[in-house]
């Protein structure tokens, strides 16, 4: 199985430290005699993540992949089954090798 596909296109991701963030959704305020206020409804993930340098015949797969609008279903050793998440390409890094440009997404997963 790989490390992360998204609607079953394998993506390669790069290991140096994935660090998952974890964003809380509801309400944080005081009342006026200064109490605070926590009214936490649940949890969402978010996971920056960035993929191994890739040639050009991989580049379109992995992009096109990355680049659906809605929902996708995320599967893998990373996420489990059945992971609900939106993707965010945030960068795209480009060099040279022997045998051709090489790029590399940098890209935002959240649970949905």
């Amino acid at each position: 199985m790989p490390l992360l596909a998204l609607n079953g296109v394998p993506i390669p991701i790069e290991l140096d430290e994935i660090e998952t963030q974890v964003i809380e959704i509801g309400d944080r305020g005081r009342a006026e005699d200064g109490t605070e206020l926590l009214d936490i409804l649940g949890t969402k993930e978010e996971i920056p993540l960035r993929t191994r340098w890739l040639d050009a015949d991989e580049v379109a797969a992995v992009q096109a992949a990355l680049e659906v609008k809605t929902p996708q279903t995320a599967t893998g050793d990373l996420v489990g089954a059945g992971y609900s998440a939106t993707v965010q390409i945030t960068g795209r890094a480009f060099t040279s090798a022997a045998s051709g440009r090489l790029t590399r997404f940098l890209f935002t997963l959240r649970e949905v």
